[in-house]
């Protein structure tokens, strides 16, 4: 039995320190919550894309407002997906700046998430799938939001620039839902072996 306690008692304690060093918490109800609408969005965004797609029942000023809000909506799966990382960072240990993480929990601006999350090294998309997300958006002069333009100016977005805006969506909610998986394991090494466990 001494062998066993030797290989063991030190995994325990790697586990439990690991446990502890956690910096990420996606199981509060705030990340649950924009995770949750960040697939509720997703959903509705391939719904109305769907719809716009049917050309032969869509006059062409329908087509125009469907891909609009479909680009609108994709937007804000995303976004909700980036907020979910940012309010996982509970304890501040990722952003510890407080005016930028407060400033993160109430921008629609994927672009300025995208750019916080890498620096601290919990994004969950690169500059170019924004860029991808805001392709196509014509902002009037002095707008500075691709999302508020989206809102506010009328657009003409294709259909193309509507599976993009998907895509990037897509992406963001399935780089979100490993960040979860991987959240809820750890690592542990007996002897020479490395397991990964659920937590």
């Amino acid at each position: 039995m001494g062998y066993f306690d030797n290989l063991i008692r030190p995994a325990i304690v790697q586990v439990e320190e690991q446990n502890e060093k956690s910096e990420l918490n996606f199981e509060n109800e705030e990340s649950i919550e924009q995770r949750e609408l960040a697939h509720q969005d997703l959903e509705v965004a391939k719904a109305l894309s769907k719809v716009s797609k049917n050309t032969d029942s869509n006059p062409k000023h329908i087509k125009k407002a469907l891909n609009r809000k479909a680009k609108q909506i994709a937007m804000e799966a995303t976004e909700h997906a980036q907020k979910s990382v940012t309010l996982a960072d509970d304890k501040y240990k990722k952003i510890n700046n407080l005016v930028v993480h407060m400033r993160l929990e109430k921008s629609h601006n994927n672009s300025f998430m995208q750019k916080e999350h890498e620096k601290a090294g919990i994004n969950i998309l690169e500059k170019e799938d924004v860029d991808k997300l805001n392709s196509a958006v014509k902002k009037k002069n002095g707008e500075k939001s691709p999302y508020n333009a989206v809102r506010f100016t009328n657009q003409e977005i294709d259909d193309k620039s509507v599976d993009e805006a998907i895509g990037v969506s897509e992406k963001a909610i399935d780089n979100l839902e490993k960040k979860v998986k991987q959240s809820k394991q750890t690592k542990i090494k007996i002897g020479d072996s490395e397991f990964i466990i659920d937590i």
